[in-house]
């Protein structure tokens, strides 16, 4: 996952939200809501 917040972070995106997503038979998979301005 973090080798994808890097590529998105060098695009121009920001985390707006963080997470731990529970799901049966997981500890929990992190997610990351994140962001990109487009032009004005």
């Amino acid at each position: 996952m973090e080798a994808n917040m890097r590529l998105y972070r060098s695009e121009g995106f920001v985390v707006t939200q963080e997470e731990i997503v529970q799901r049966e038979g997981t500890t929990g998979i992190p997610t990351a809501h994140m962001r990109k301005t487009i032009g004005n």
